[in-house]
């Protein structure tokens, strides 16, 4: 929910960045896990009231004029996530983040990482923001912490085989 308003602001950025393929892995001692991207990506931390209480949002953003390259984790409370439905957690974070940037869902999938439940999804953006506008992210719930890998850019950069590889090389490295 809270990736796609800050995306929703990254999108409207013309500044100048990574154009060329993820080659760099990027490693995040604090967040657990490591992801390959064309540059170093900058970290903004947001407190965001949630209707399960305050949620601290930790998000790695590198953007360019025509694609942006996002990783975000948050923690929810071991006895939330306890009671909780994995699946249920995971639709609510891709609808969020569908929902707020007005974007079309056009396909999903449920996948694993190293056993975590995860899910996978291509949508549309709303004509306007970037044309011909797309996102592809991967969620996945490790033990409380819920990870976001995201991509947004043009339809083109979104289905150019760069785009699979930075989603597909996020891993985990570590606990907290």
């Amino acid at each position: 929910m809270t990736t796609a308003i800050l995306l929703a602001l990254a999108l409207t950025s013309q500044s100048g960045g990574p154009r060329k393929a993820p080659t760099k892995v990027f490693v995040s001692k604090e967040g657990g896990f490591s992801a390959a991207m064309p540059g170093t990506p900058k970290l903004q931390n947001q407190t965001v009231q949630t209707p399960i209480g305050p949620l601290e949002i930790h998000l790695y953003v590198l953007e360019g004029s025509d694609l942006a390259y996002f990783v975000t984790y948050n923690d929810y409370a071991a006895d939330f996530v306890a009671k909780a439905d994995p699946k249920a957690l995971l639709t609510n974070g891709q609808n969020g983040a569908i929902t707020t940037v007005k974007g079309k869902l056009i396909v999903e999938e449920e996948i694993e990482l190293d056993g975590h439940p995860g899910r996978a999804f291509t949508f549309a953006l709303p004509e306007g923001d970037i044309p011909d506008g797309m996102g592809k992210a991967r969620h996945f719930l490790v033990r409380n912490r819920h990870y976001q890998v995201m991509v947004v850019g043009t339809k083109a950069k979104i289905e150019d085989k760069a785009t699979d590889k930075f989603l597909k090389s996020f891993k985990l490295t570590g606990a907290k």
